[in-house]
């Protein structure tokens, strides 16, 4: 019986993976290892983050020795859930469901625009609180409300429904 839903989980992850390469609108709804239950994420997401708060930015970095924006959703949304998103955030901003400031919770990605071409992307922990790589702390958690990220804030999508 155990293979029969791992063959089952590798055929959904397999046709999630040729969707998001198509570049359409994805909402997922998966429960891998119990980890990406919407009940669940806030508490796994900071378990996740614990990990990574500190390492230090790099552009196109996507390990614990140096990450940067995109790569560190990109490999906590991988490590927790199984689900593989897009490299860059110009990519990510592309998949989900949009939802409005208001509504935000656990596990939304939330995006900004902090000059006229530069994208940003963080991970909502709560309806306030984002996950992110910063230049000068590395992985690092900010506040919404913050009047830098209050300003440049662009959108946010829902991958987890």
């Amino acid at each position: 019986m155990p293979l029969t839903r791992f063959y089952i989980l590798f055929f959904l992850l397999s046709i999630l993976t040729m969707i998001y390469s198509c570049g359409t609108a994805v909402q997922v709804q998966i429960d891998y290892k119990g980890m990406c239950v919407k009940q669940d994420l806030g508490q796994a997401l900071n378990n996740e983050v614990i990990k990574w708060k500190g390492v230090p930015h790099c552009l196109g970095g996507t390990t614990l020795k140096c990450v940067d924006c995109s790569g560190l959703v990109m490999k906590i949304f991988e490590s927790m859930c199984g689900i593989r998103l897009p490299r860059t955030t110009k990519e990510q901003a592309k998949i989900g469901t949009s939802v409005s400031r208001k509504e935000l919770i656990a596990g939304d990605l939330v995006f900004f625009k902090p000059g006229f071409k530069k994208r940003h992307v963080g991970i909502c922990l709560d309806s306030n609180r984002f996950v992110h790589t910063s230049v000068s702390k590395g992985v690092t958690i900010s506040r919404l409300d913050n009047p830098y990220w209050k300003k440049h804030y662009w959108k946010a999508k829902r991958i987890i429904e």
